[in-house]
């Protein structure tokens, strides 16, 4: 049985692929009646990716059975940049099939790309994500804020120390710089400005308001991205994690306006962005787990320690000692020699004596 889907465009899609590769290259791809799930993690086992793509962001979605396909996304994103981006385009699989199949196709329908992608057999473990985890401290704030603050960081240090207290989180890189943001919701700032545009606006002309409003609307396009910013703590936290990978994630800025932070004592630091269309429609979320700096450096100490047995037994082996057996069956033969030359010396004497 056969399923067919087909997207306005390519755009969004292949941004995603984009952001799932920084990290893992095989992966199962899950397509259900509620749309496809990716579920992933990297090959350290530090961080992993957690995809949703909401059958909402499709314009035909026919899926009468699941299946699990096996992709390589490489090879997938070569297809998607061979067609265009703003042209619509259908995936066509057969559930126990070994290829999937790409079709673009102008709105006028002049020019039609076929592309197929071979499927392949992955060994790969299931990954289960607990439905509920137990995270005491959330920040929300612009996607694209995050992207810039983790790129500065990442110049400076390769750790991030994040803390939360009420009100305020600060990103910290130890000994080197940190950032502090504070909790801003940004409706005093613009009740005020909202006040002092009406004072205003009693005096003036029809043709000053249209210039006002032109002006306004470009300051909201070159807005700070840092004016709104959302923190919730239960409880004081301070956590460390790689910058590295925080810099990788903060790349699915492409894909929203927001993005969502959790951590929590002993939790992975999750990391969200959800998706919305123009009329604010949930099409899926694409989620980053990441391991804390100790359980990184304990996973990392677990392959060196198996990797410093495995060569130490083997140095042992080559290089054994005689057995203790032998040595204890020359001692013996050695004393037997002993004795035959004292008794001989013995033996000489005696003849000696009995001359004289």
């Amino acid at each position: 049985m056969a399923f067919q889907v087909s997207l306005k465009d390519s755009k969004l899609f292949k941004k995603i692929i984009k952001c799932i590769l920084v990290l893992a290259e095989d992966v199962h791809m899950d397509v259900n009646k509620e749309g496809f799930i990716i579920q992933v993690m990297d090959t350290s086992h530090v961080s992993m990716i957690d995809l949703f793509f909401n059958k909402n962001a499709f314009t035909h979605y026919h899926v009468p059975e699941n299946g699990t396909y096996g992709i390589r996304l490489k090879d997938m994103l070569k297809l998607l940049e061979c067609g265009s981006d703003s042209s619509p385009f259908t995936i066509e699989g057969q559930i126990g099939g070994d290829v999937m199949t790409f079709k673009f196709e102008d709105d006028d329908g002049l020019k039609v790309d076929n592309f197929t992608l071979k499927l392949i057999d992955l060994d790969i473990d299931r990954l289960t994500i607990p439905d509920e985890i137990n995270y005491t401290c959330k920040v929300n704030m612009s996607a694209k804020a995050y992207e810039s603050l983790c790129a500065n960081l990442l110049k400076i240090g390769d750790t991030l120390r994040l803390r939360f207290r009420e009100n305020v989180v600060q990103f910290e890189v130890p000994d080197a710089g940190k950032i502090t943001l504070k909790h801003n919701t940004g409706e005093e700032e613009e009740k005020k400005g909202t006040s002092k545009s009406k004072d205003k606006d009693k005096k003036d002309s029809k043709e000053k308001k249209i210039a006002k409003i032109a002006v306004k609307e470009d300051k909201q396009k070159k807005e700070n991205p840092f004016k709104v910013i959302l923190v919730e703590c239960q409880d004081e936290l301070a956590t460390e994690y790689s910058l590295k990978y925080l810099n990788m994630f903060s790349k699915a800025s492409s894909i929203c306006d927001r993005v969502d932070i959790f951590a929590g004592s002993g939790c992975a630091l999750l990391t969200e962005f959800k998706m919305y269309n123009e009329k604010r429609e949930d099409l899926g979320r694409l989620r980053y787990y990441l391991a804390s700096r100790i359980e990184e450096e304990a996973e990392a100490a677990k392959t060196a320690e198996f990797s410093s047995s495995s060569s130490s037994s083997s140095s042992t082996s080559s290089h054994k000692r005689p057995a203790p057996a032998e040595e204890s069956e020359d001692a013996p033969s050695k004393k037997k020699v002993k004795n035959n030359e004292e008794s001989k010396e013995e033996d000489a004497t005696e003849a000696t004596e009995a001359e004289e």
